[in-house]
């Protein structure tokens, strides 16, 4: 998981953590791990989403904010790599919970998010009207 100064608070880290939470329960797998099971998982159903080791990497690290496809398969890779049910649910403050539903929602609100900027405007006075 990347440090606090590498990838701040917000609703991007509280989606790589979320993403973290799957990647050391797989034992942390490596990249090539990785990218391997979810191509695996593309020849048995064609209509999941694709991740090289480098969409993985930037992913893991909260660099990129891919697709739901994208995101998707590689947490079916996670979960088939830890032996885990993608369909998986915990008991939460308010009934079960689904760790897919709640990587989604992570998701969702990175994706959401963009940061306030401050643009200054200066007004520029032309000696005269351009000629038309």
């Amino acid at each position: 998981m990347p440090s606090v100064s590498d990838l701040p608070e917000g609703p991007v880290r509280r989606f790589a953590e979320e993403l973290h939470l799957h990647y050391r329960a797989a034992r942390r797998p490596t990249l090539r791990t990785i990218s391997e099971k979810v191509h695996e998982l593309g020849l048995e159903d064609p209509s999941l989403g694709t991740a090289s080791k480098e969409t993985v990497r930037r992913l893991l690290l909260g660099l990129t904010l891919p697709t739901w496809a994208t995101v998707h398969v590689v947490y079916l890779a996670l979960c088939r790599l830890a032996g885990t049910d993608p369909e998986a649910t915990y008991l939460g403050e308010f009934g079960q919970v689904s760790y897919q539903r709640d990587l989604e929602r992570a998701w969702n609100e990175a994706v959401d998010y963009s940061p306030v900027t401050t643009v200054t405007m200066t007004m520029t006075t032309w000696p005269q009207e351009p000629p038309f």
